[in-house]
């Protein structure tokens, strides 16, 4: 399993596309956050201890829900990669001619993966907080308040990260992942929330749009969100536990099918 996690680290680490996103990411996120920070100040709307502006800065508007998470999406791109590059280039032969074994190869993705999404995403999330706090002085940032947007965020940009890699797993087209990957929460998703939502007729079945893995998973970092002026129609999202629980329970599945396949099918 060593030798496994070894290698899994040296081919993500000495992938150009693992460096590009992460950088782009990295300049797009905090130059976002910087402008809606200075957006904020110069509108003169911050209150003292107000945190939801801090959220809004932190993840560029993502706090406030509606928007997606920026980071989030990125990382499902390498998770896609994990596998698409593998498949698409055909060195999975040469991944499983160094590391004979299927289980542990796949584990290793996993875990490395999952790891550098986590990562990255409370890093970014805990500057985007920097950020807030130097330019809007008059929020009272507690530590608290960051640190557990960091960990939603994290955790989330995990999980996104492992549903692209599973998916790339499941399809082995890298190009189908990326349009499932992308396609699911921002089109499908929003689709079947709204059906489920809003017309009368749906009323009886109306909790299922709770357990939506996306908007389900969004819960573990969303302050304010327009679910909340829903809640006149009845609709009540999941918390940060449930809504993460939802999620991880999503992306515990694809890894199961996706890890299965794996081991059984050939290269």
């Amino acid at each position: 399993m060593i030798a496994a996690l070894r290698y899994e680290w040296r081919r993500l680490t000495t992938l150009r596309s693992t460096w590009w996103l992460t950088a782009i990411g990295a300049v797009v996120t905090l130059g976002l956050a910087l402008l809606i920070a200075l957006a904020i100040a110069s509108a003169g709307e911050v209150s003292e201890g107000d945190n939801y502006q801090l959220g809004a800065v932190a993840t560029q508007g993502a706090a406030v829900g509606g928007v997606p998470l920026l980071v989030a999406y990125l990382f499902a791109l390498l998770g896609v990669f994990c596998f698409g590059h593998e498949y698409r280039h055909g060195m999975i032969r040469a991944t499983l001619t160094a590391v004979p074994s299927r289980g542990a190869v796949f584990a290793a993705k996993v875990l490395v993966t999952a790891a550098a999404a986590f990562l990255v995403g409370a890093v970014i999330t805990l500057l985007g907080a920097g950020i807030a706090l130097l330019v809007l002085s008059a929020i009272d940032g507690e530590g608290g308040t960051a640190l557990e947007l960091a960990l939603g965020v994290g955790t989330y940009t995990a999980l996104f990260a492992l549903v692209g890699l599973a998916l790339a797993s499941l399809f082995r087209n890298q190009i189908a992942s990326l349009v499932v990957v992308l396609v699911m929460p921002t089109v499908v998703e929003a689709v079947i929330q709204a059906v489920l939502v809003f017309p009368p007729a749906f009323d009886d079945v109306q909790f299922l749009a709770r357990y939506l893995p996306f908007d389900a998973g969004s819960q573990l970092y969303v302050q304010l969100s327009p679910n909340d002026a829903l809640d006149l129609l009845g609709y009540d999202p999941l918390g940060a536990v449930g809504g993460g629980l939802v999620f991880a329970g999503f992306t515990a599945l694809l890894l199961a099918a996706a890890g299965v396949l794996f081991v059984r099918r050939d290269a």
